[in-house]
């Protein structure tokens, strides 16, 4: 069990855009940006525009450029992660922090969170070039 994270278009049928796994930081993008009251239920769906997806690929970006130096460490648990009391690490938490949750992953900015950033990048890339923001509607919901 985990986090599963989906972008669906809404036409005639339901089209899978995205689809992330655990990427927490993500999630909280959406959650602090796509709704009211910086919340959202398992399962429940936000309309995503396309200024949301432009910001998030920009703070991603800002995120792989701050992170592209910094040594990984290996964490108490064995994860490898970046040492958070440097500047860049701080930066990128404050730029896109992971979001903590039951079932949501680790919360280390280290090599799970660099992976999501790269990922999300080329998806937001993608959407922004192929996607008819125009005429289709996207929408993100999370499931845990």
């Amino acid at each position: 069990m985990g986090l599963d994270m989906y972008l669906i278009s809404r036409a005639k049928e339901n089209v899978q855009m995205a689809y992330w796994r655990k990427a927490n930081a993500i999630h909280g993008y959406f959650m602090r940006n796509c709704t009211e009251d910086g919340y959202l239920d398992s399962c429940q769906e936000v309309r995503v525009e396309k200024e949301n997806i432009e910001d998030l690929l920009e703070a991603c970006k800002k995120v792989k450029e701050l992170l592209h130096n910094e040594p990984l460490i290996e964490s108490d648990d064995g994860y490898l992660v970046y040492d958070k009391e440097h500047e860049a690490v701080v930066k990128a938490f404050e730029t896109l922090p992971p979001e903590d949750g039951f079932y949501f992953g680790p919360i280390e900015i280290g090599e799970y969170y660099l992976e999501d950033v790269v990922e999300t990048i080329e998806i937001c890339t993608n959407l922004l070039s192929n996607f008819d923001f125009e005429n289709q509607t996207l929408y993100y919901h999370g499931w845990w």
